[in-house]
Order: C-alpha cells, then structure tokens, then sequence
C-alpha cells in the first residue's frame, strides 16, 4: 500500500468506523445504559466515565458474531 493509498482511501475508512463506534457509545450512554446493566443515577455518582465506557463497549463486542473469511487472518485476530 502506497503513502497515497492509505491516506486516500484506508484512513478515511477507519476514521469513519471510529465516529461510528464513538457514536454507539455515547447513543447507549445517553439513551440505554439498561443493556449494559446500569442506571442513570448510578452513572451520575460514579467517579469512574472509563468504567462505563468499558461496560458499554463488553456489551458492544457481546453482541457482535465476527466471521472471518480466512482462517489464517482469524488465528492473528485471536
């Protein structure tokens, strides 16, 4: 892949999945805190946003089935 590739068509895309992702979060934080077992007014008193955050994101990859087309790509991801 050429510094031009990436720039041009590989970043744009990761970028796009990470404010995707960002906005699923917050979308569970502001709208569904129920799915990841937590309350507003448990969230309001904890010190902690990094721990809700982390449940949000367990749910997330809870709820994903990830099928890989190749099996030597799989055994890296794994």
């Amino acid at each position: 892949m050429t510094q031009e590739q990436y720039w041009n068509e590989y970043r744009p895309i990761e970028i796009e999945r990470y404010l995707t992702h960002l906005k699923v979060i917050n979308h569970i934080y502001e709208n569904d805190l129920g799915k990841v077992g937590l309350t507003k007014e448990e969230v309001d008193t904890m010190e902690n946003e990094n721990y809700v955050i982390d449940k949000i994101e367990e749910y997330l990859k809870s709820q994903i089935d990830i099928e890989y087309m190749d099996s030597e790509l799989e055994k890296m991801l794994k």
